[in-house]
């Protein structure tokens, strides 16, 4: 793995991290606001308004709701083969376990499936399907990822703050 890099791009990747952090910064301030106008909303017993700020009207829905957690171990036990009874799926745990239902999900793609890469080129390789098929019915897209994120050593503390001239505080 290449650590040296040239300046310039060490000035990017300092820039990224104080956008990381400005953006979690912004998402906490947000969420502490959002937090503030909900009491608002909530002790005049509204759950829509729409006020106007600096000449723009706004629409502001409240809404107050509850979210149940389980302690899924001990109903598992507690209720033992009634447990299924009261299971809907779960999109998270599907998503985290998609290996593993594959065969379970079988019969059922052709209401929840889509054509996978790897699948059409394993296909076209055994022959069931051909190249030909294909033409015109798909098309390429670039797509670019990159994710930058700061490595604690063991032992270290939180990483520095950055200012926005892109220095350590």
């Amino acid at each position: 793995m290449k650590t040296d890099i040239p300046p310039e791009l060490q000035d990017i990747l300092r820039r990224y991290l104080v956008l990381q952090q400005e953006e979690q910064r912004l998402r906490e301030e947000k969420k502490a606001l959002q937090a503030r106008l909900g009491r608002f909303m909530a002790s005049e017993g509204l759950s829509i308004c729409s006020p106007e700020v600096d000449g723009r009207l706004l629409k502001v829905r409240y809404q107050s709701g509850t979210r149940i957690e389980y302690d899924e171990p001990l109903l598992r036990r507690r209720l033992g083969p009634r447990y299924r009874d009261i299971l809907a799926p779960d999109w998270r745990k599907v998503r985290a376990r998609l290996a593993d239902l594959d065969q379970a999900l079988q019969p059922h793609l052709d209401l929840i499936g889509s054509p996978h890469p790897d699948r059409v080129r394993v296909a076209i390789e055994q022959k069931l399907v051909t190249v030909s098929d294909f033409e015109g019915a798909f098309r390429k897209i670039a797509q670019d990822r990159l994710a930058v994120s700061v490595i604690r050593r063991p032992g270290e503390a939180e990483p520095p703050a950055w200012t926005r001239e892109g220095g350590p505080a």
